[in-house]
């Protein structure tokens, strides 16, 4: 795994090396904790699980279609209840604090 992987917590720590097994490739995190600062440069919302301290999601580098769905059929599949779709990432959250079972994307609106 590489990538911003500092300061995870240990069970998203877990949730991403089972996904790095289930794919067969190491993943690259490109976003994990982020300070408030770097949360609001980066147009993150307030109270992200990426500001948690030690962080709850991590945004794994993804950028074919069907390398996606996979991932995400995994993660689905590992019991993962948080899941955001970009064109580039996989948003994977493990906090219980937020909304639960849930999927959504950052595509803009048309």
């Amino acid at each position: 795994m590489t990538g911003a992987i500092a300061n995870l917590h240990p069970d998203l720590l877990a949730v991403l090396t089972e996904l790095e097994r289930r794919m067969g490739f190491e993943l690259r995190i490109d976003s994990g904790y982020r300070d408030p600062t770097h949360n609001e440069d980066v147009g993150g919302v307030e109270g992200s699980e990426h500001t948690h301290d030690p962080a709850e999601a991590a945004d794994v580098f993804c950028q074919r279609s069907n390398t996606r769905y996979k991932m995400v059929r995994a993660l689905v599949e590992m019991g993962v209840r948080r899941i955001g779709i970009g064109k580039t990432f996989v948003h994977i959250g493990i906090s219980s604090s937020h909304p639960q079972d849930v999927c959504w994307h950052y595509y803009p609106n048309k």
